[in-house]
């Protein structure tokens, strides 16, 4: 056989070898994905039951629909049946529940069981693990304490080792709760124009500026209001009120005002050249974000201040792209295009006093269409009624006992009604072989 041909055969031999072999890995790893995925129980599904992490996930729930408003959203099953009226939490209108209700059961969760391996559990992570040594209940909470470190709840916040543990901006958007949306505004909007005659109006769900040339800022301001009070237009301060929990009592003295409110909203369409300006106070530390379009510039003003490393450049054009302003976690956070463009720590040895009105829009010069205007507040995590005798929170943030090295201290984001590492006895802390992994995909009933 010539020389040639010899190669050919020998070229058309390893291929084949190489294609079988790839086939062989490709069969074999298919075969462990299978086997990981289906037949050890990867995934595991886990059905909610209860409301401790509403409205992360919610256990057994009635849909509602505003017939005013037309804002969607959800409350607990419990006193459904009982209570003929509710209040719609974006616009204040009260109607009539729908006779019976139809109540829907809890997600069905799927959970990675391989998130785990590989890795330890993060905090403000959400987490199912085997409660009381049972091998069938799963339980599915929020990760805020790590191992070796001594947990403490003051003022609605997470204190660890003596020090408060703030959010990233992705980690606030998985938590925060919404207040009000202004897409469903109603006949009482809460955004309202400082000053009779403003450019400001209202125009097929949207709120637009018109463009002009004076040199005055036109601003709108949240007011926020008590749903179902008489005076709805009276502004009053945003608190941890939780309208998923309407069926249960919830006493004056045990709803709090809240200082963790942020705000978002998208720009639709920016025209003109001026000024947009953004303002945010929790009572005690006024911020002042200037943001010049035609520039391509922001600056950020701490109590008429400039603060340092807190001016930029923007990274494109405004239209279409969505601000966020949060003093989450007594920390103020600026974010332009999904991006952190800011952050400034506040002074954590005192509460704040709770401004009213908290935030406020301004606009000179610039013609501005804006939408998705939304209000959110932080979870306020109460403290727990008693103390174990093991460690953990009690009255006045007092905190006893450190996790051990596997050990982990878990929160349900629904805090007045979630039993959880500040109520548990005996079992207090979740060890690291109890997790059996990250909840990643909701399936809704």
């Amino acid at each position: 056989m010539p020389v040639c041909e010899t190669v050919v055969v020998q070229s058309l031999v390893c291929r084949r070898i190489r294609r079988l072999m790839e086939g062989t890995i490709l069969f074999l790893t298919g075969l462990f994905i299978f086997r990981a995925w289906f037949v050890e129980g990867f995934p595991v599904f886990c059905f909610v039951q209860g409301g401790s992490m509403a409205t992360t996930l919610l256990g057994g729930h009635v849909d509602l629909t505003c017939p005013n408003c037309k804002f969607a959203f959800s409350c607990e099953a419990q006193g459904c049946g009982e209570a003929t009226l509710t209040v719609c939490p974006n616009c204040e209108e009260k109607f009539t529940l729908p006779s019976p209700p139809r109540v829907l059961a809890g997600d069905r969760v799927l959970i990675d069981r391989t998130a785990f391996q590989v890795r330890r559990p993060g905090r403000w992570e959400v987490v199912a693990f085997h409660r009381w040594r049972s091998e069938q209940d799963l339980v599915v909470k929020r990760v805020v304490g790590l191992p070796g470190e001594k947990i403490e709840i003051i003022d609605g916040d997470v204190y660890a080792n003596g020090h408060i543990e703030r959010k990233t901006l992705r980690q606030q958007r998985s938590l925060r709760i919404l207040v009000h949306d202004d897409d469903y505004a109603g006949a009482t909007p809460r955004w309202r124009p400082q000053d009779v005659g403003s450019n400001w109006s209202r125009q097929q769900g949207r709120l637009v500026h018109a463009e002009n040339r004076s040199d005055d800022i036109g601003w709108i301001v949240y007011n926020h209001s008590i749903p179902g009070s008489d005076n709805p237009q009276r502004p009053t301060r945003i608190t941890d009120y939780g309208f998923y929990n309407r069926g249960r009592l919830q006493r004056n003295e045990a709803i709090h005002p809240m200082a963790d409110v942020a705000m978002s909203f998208r720009i639709e369409s920016i025209r003109g050249r001026g000024l947009l300006w953004l303002q945010a106070t929790d009572g005690r530390d006024e911020f002042m974000v200037q943001i010049d379009p035609g520039e391509g510039k922001y600056t950020v003003v701490k109590n008429r201040q400039t603060l340092t490393d807190a001016s930029g450049v923007l990274s494109g054009s405004l239209r279409g792209q969505t601000i966020e302003v949060s003093f989450f976690d007594r920390q103020f956070l600026l974010s332009i295009a999904g991006r952190t463009v800011v952050t400034s720590n506040l002074d954590t040895s005192r509460p704040p006093p709770h401004a009213d009105p908290p935030l406020a829009i301004g606009v000179q010069g610039l013609g501005i269409v804006m939408d998705r205007l939304r209000i959110y507040r932080d979870v306020y995590y109460t403290e727990a009624p008693f103390a174990a005798s093991r460690g953990g929170v009690s009255s006045g943030g007092e905190s006893s006992g450190v996790l051990g090295a596997d050990e982990y201290f878990v929160l349900g984001d629904n805090s007045p009604i979630s039993e959880d590492s500040r109520t548990w006895t005996g079992d207090r802390f979740v060890s690291l072989n109890s997790f059996v992994g990250k909840p990643f995909v909701v399936i809704y009933p």
